[in-house]
Parts: structure tokens; sequence; C-alpha cells
């Protein structure tokens, strides 16, 4: 399991020191160094610091607080890791959200990821950076009106199961945002509710793992259903818009 804190990035100002941008680190290795630290002292005005917070709205700032500090407090224990990570096919750089556009404030290059076993078992919190100028930071996020052709869609994945033989499925959605094409991997166990937010979906595709029976995948764009493989007995059920 892969927590992405990448979209909730903003944190009340009373916690963000005036000088949160005097000496910011200028390797990708020193900003790990530093918010490995910070985590260990469970030190969150010292990881609020590593976020670069320009032009970040003040109704954003709030956001994202009780998730920072949630991951601070867990702090690191013996066999815990921070560690430097490439962006993955699924790591979620901008999004959109009820009529709103969120991106970064700087240049998403990779990922910090924290292995808190005492805090997440068997999972990983991941926190994108990038690089603005010569300094790494922790992204603030900006936020302006979504164009209109931006639309939430959502994707229901369901299939027969029972307790002794669960409904396992792996896949992947292409999609559409701003002018990036994105790709989202998907895998479950028995049912899942997925969302997305962008132009438009290009396509996905879900395989069965396990189980047997019958598959049934619902695809909605603001709320109104586009694609419905109704329940049939299949391995594998794909969409491809007809436009």
């Amino acid at each position: 399991m892969k927590r992405l804190l990448a979209t909730i990035v903003a944190a009340s100002t009373i916690f963000i020191s005036s000088n949160a941008f005097a000496n910011p680190p200028t390797s990708a290795e020193q900003l790990r160094s530093e918010f490995e630290v910070a985590l260990k002292a469970k030190n969150t005005n010292a990881v609020l610091s590593l976020f670069n917070w320009e032009g970040v709205p003040p109704e954003n700032k709030n956001l994202a607080a009780s998730v920072v500090e949630y991951t601070v407090s867990g702090g690191l224990q013996d066999g815990d890791i921070v560690k430097l990570s490439p962006l993955s096919d699924d790591d979620m750089v901008e999004y959109a959200s009820r009529g709103f556009r969120y991106f970064p404030n700087v240049s998403i290059i990779g990922t910090i990821e924290i292995n808190q076993q005492s805090r997440v078992p068997n999972g990983v919190t991941s926190l994108n950076y990038g690089k603005k100028g010569n300094a790494f930071y922790f992204p603030g996020y900006l936020k302006e009106p979504a164009p209109a052709s931006f639309k939430a869609f959502n994707i229901s994945i369901m299939g027969n199961f029972t307790e002794a033989t669960p409904f396992s499925f792996i896949g992947s959605c292409i999609y559409a945002i701003s002018e990036k094409t994105l790709k989202k991997q998907i895998h479950g166990t028995n049912n899942l509710s997925l969302n997305l937010f962008g132009k438009q979906i290009k396509s996905c595709s879900v395989n069965r793992t396990s189980g047997n029976g019958w598959m049934h995948i619902v695809i909605s764009e603001n709320d109104t259903n586009i694609f419905d493989s109704g329940i049939v007995e299949t391995n594998s059920i794909s969409f491809e818009p007809k436009n």
C-alpha cells in the first residue's frame, strides 16, 4: 500500500518560521536528510520549513496540517526507512476538485518515501519533492479555477468473491490532465471505487488475478455513466471512448 501526500501539502502559517526559505536544501539528498532528521526529532516546524509556500493562498494552508503532523508524530523507529525514489506512473502531480485545479509551485522531479513500519505496516507514505532555481523543496500547491474541460471521473470495479475465494485484480487507466497524459495503476481486492480528475479518460483495462465468476465495471463522468460493462463472466474488461 502506498499513501501519497503530494496533494495535501499545506499547513497553518503558525507553524512556518520566518527562516523557512533562508537556507533551503541545494540537493535532493540534503532535502531527504533534513527531512529524516526532523522526523526522528518529531519536529513538525522543521518539516514544514522544507515546503515552498510561495504563492500558496491562505485558504490552502490548513488543508494538510493534520496529515503532516500525523506523519511527524510517528517519528522514526529502528528499521524505518526514508529514501529518494523516482516518480512512478501513478504519482499524482496535479489534480482537480470541486471546480478548482491544484498544481505545485516547484518542478516535481521525484518522491521521498517513508516506510514507517510502526505506523503503516507493510506500507509506504510518499511525498513528492521538486526543484525551483537551485533549491529543493516539498511543494506548496497553488489553486485556480479548473478549466471547463476538467471533469470528475469515477471507476467502480466489482466482482464475484467469497471469504475463501477473493476477487483480486490489476489494471490501469490512461487519462489526460492539462496537457499531460497520465497512467493510473489499479490494484485491489473484491471491490474498488476510484476517483480521477481531468479532461478525458482515454482507456481503462482491468484483469482478474484471483477468483472466478463475474466482473462488473462502471465508469462515470460528472455523475453520468459513460461505460457499464454489465455483469459478465470474464477475466478481463477494457474501455476506450468511441470518439
